[in-house]
């Protein structure tokens, strides 16, 4: 991620945060567990930050619903506490 932050200096990143990777997926079958997506969306997240870039992060995928909607809400609650993202509003 680095080298693409480098090379290319993005405005905004559109991150498709799509959660039929998860181990258990009818569709993905990839394997990956609650854990890594919180990891994965924490490292993306960060990068942008650091970068000062801002990010939409976009659901998508996912047909495990209960194991989808938990991973999503444990990785918004990580990134949260960790990085202190607060949800955007229009200003008013």
């Amino acid at each position: 991620m680095d080298t693409s932050f480098d090379r290319f200096r993005p405005d905004i990143v559109y991150y498709n945060a799509g959660t039929d990777i998860l181990v258990g997926d009818p569709l993905g079958d990839m394997l990956i567990s609650p854990e890594a997506v919180t990891q994965r969306d924490e490292i993306v997240m960060s990068k942008c930050l650091q970068q000062g870039v801002p990010v939409v992060m976009l659901l998508s995928g996912g047909y495990t619903k209960p194991l989808s909607a938990q991973t999503i809400a444990r990785s918004i609650l990580n990134m949260h506490e960790k990085l202190q993202l607060q949800p955007w509003s229009p200003a008013t």
